[in-house]
């Protein structure tokens, strides 16, 4: 083979023998996000039609490649959107988009989620954690996975969004009486007056108050979103909601570090402390879990361990229901082996 091949474009595959040509690559060059917060992105066209560069509204897929310095991006305005939809500044402002955390070291996607505001993703996101994160102990039969034994479907709220309802405030005011979520009561907060009338008379306060605390300009950690919450429930004569706060707020870093950061300390329930204690008695709390977090890969941050050292616990101790002994016929299993 003879003369020359030139490769143009983004980008592709040779195979065979090439033999004795000239082989120019002259591809398009890459973009250089040098931190400037105005035009530090891309975007994609917002109005559903393939042909003018939208994906429409069929799936799809997106990929790219980014590198990232080791040392993060210096400028303190480098964060935000690098490829979205809707997306008319660096800053998350809808639609969906690849964003570049305000620490400049990790990249995460974010969505409509099936045109929930965030607003009241986030409430939904409290009222979750306030009615015990699902935790059911009874086996339900007229529900199909995922929405059975325990977890999202043992909560009122997911029978209106099935029912395409993403409003909070619908929510709260067709919130039944009873049965609005299915947990034993140990797991609830003790509050005066009843959880019922909580959510329906103080909740939306409170959860406005976390909303603005959380959206203020400077990142928060973990511990303080939940100093502020119970800050809040204090001065109002209720007691501390440690365990509900503390589970909010490793929501809020999972779905929007942006805002709460992922690599901050948090606060340890009982369970995992004693995990803890067990395995790394020497060490203080936050101390082991980013112990774990670093032998581990570090692929984890220390709210996941927290987790982790939660789900130990209830591991080794093999509780079980007498109501899942029942729905499986008597039969008790230990450590998931059956004996």
């Amino acid at each position: 083979m003879a003369g020359t091949i030139e490769i143009n474009g983004t980008g592709g595959i040779i195979e065979g023998n090439l033999g004795a040509a000239d082989v120019n690559v002259n591809l398009d060059s890459s973009l250089y996000f040098d931190g400037n917060v105005n035009d530090d992105r891309m975007v994609v066209s917002d109005d559903n039609t393939k042909a003018t560069g939208d994906f429409g509204t069929a799936a799809f897929s997106v990929s790219f490649w980014v590198y990232m310095p080791s040392t993060g991006f210096t400028d303190s305005d480098s964060w935000g959107s690098i490829l979205g939809k809707g997306y008319t500044t660096s800053a998350p402002s809808g639609g969906w988009s690849f964003t570049r955390t305000s620490t400049n070291n990790s990249i995460y996607f974010t969505s409509s989620r099936d045109n929930i505001k965030d607003v009241d993703f986030i409430k939904m996101c409290y009222l979750f954690r306030l009615c015990g994160s699902g935790i059911n102990y009874i086996p339900k039969d007229n529900y199909g996975s995922p929405f059975g034994t325990h977890g999202f479907g043992n909560f009122w709220v997911v029978n209106e969004l099935n029912k395409g309802l993403v409003d909070c405030n619908n929510w709260i005011n067709i919130m039944p009486e009873k049965k609005f979520c299915d947990v034993k009561g140990y797991l609830l907060p003790m509050i005066k007056g009843g959880l019922y009338n909580f959510i329906q008379n103080e909740s939306k306060d409170l959860m406005i108050n976390l909303i603005n605390y959380i959206k203020q300009p400077n990142i928060k950690g973990i511990n303080d979103v939940v100093d502020y919450g119970n800050d809040w429930l204090i001065n109002k004569g209720y007691k501390r909601q440690n365990f509900v706060l503390t589970a909010f707020s490793m929501d809020m870093a999972e779905y929007y570090p942006n805002l709460v950061n992922r690599d901050s300390d948090v606060y340890v329930g009982s369970n995992a402390k004693k995990c803890l204690k067990m395995i790394l008695p020497n060490k203080k709390t936050n101390d082991a879990l980013r112990y774990l977090c670093d032998i581990t890969g570090g692929h984890s941050k220390p709210y996941d361990m927290e987790d982790v050292a939660c789900d130990f616990i209830r591991y080794i101790e093999n509780f079980q229901s007498k109501h899942h002994i029942k729905k499986n016929n008597g039969i008790k299993y230990y450590n998931n082996v059956l004996k």
